[in-house]
């Protein structure tokens, strides 16, 4: 039961997320772009 719920919320986040990312699709560029380069740093 516990499983299904939490499941339930990481698909709410998910697309949450997305619908934020398609209103503003560079904004998505970005943030990945700028993830990989912290990733970059920190190594």
């Amino acid at each position: 039961m516990r499983f299904i719920l939490s499941l339930a919320v990481f698909i709410c986040v998910i697309f949450q997320l997305l619908a934020k990312y398609i209103k503003n699709p560079y904004n998505m560029i970005y943030v990945i772009h700028n993830h990989e380069k912290k990733s970059e740093g920190s190594l």
